[in-house]
């Protein structure tokens, strides 16, 4: 995250508006390897601005992208929605 998206997202006062802002930055996903009971099994971390988000996310790359959008909406107050237009140009989804 930059400096100055840090700074921006640090002022914003509650979690509604700091998901709105993350959702706005669009939201990528890396593939990661889960050593929690030492399954060493594959699963999706997903981030906004360069920051990851806590959960992590199973089955496919579009489905971790849509289920982190999901949650995102929640915490920002929002309709919930299939792919947001941000996310669907940033990540060169369908």
């Amino acid at each position: 995250m930059k400096h100055s998206d840090k700074l921006k997202y640090e002022s914003l006062g509650t979690i509604a508006e700091r998901a709105a802002w993350l959702l706005d930055q669009g939201v990528s996903a890396s593939l990661d390897i889960d050593n929690d009971n030492d399954t060493l099994s594959p699963v999706w971390r997903v981030s906004c601005a360069g920051v990851m988000l806590p959960q992590k996310f199973t089955g496919t790359e579009a489905e971790a992208l849509r289920d982190a959008e999901t949650w995102l909406r929640e915490k920002a107050g929002l309709p919930n929605a299939e792919m947001s237009h941000g996310s669907a140009a940033k990540n060169n989804q369908p």
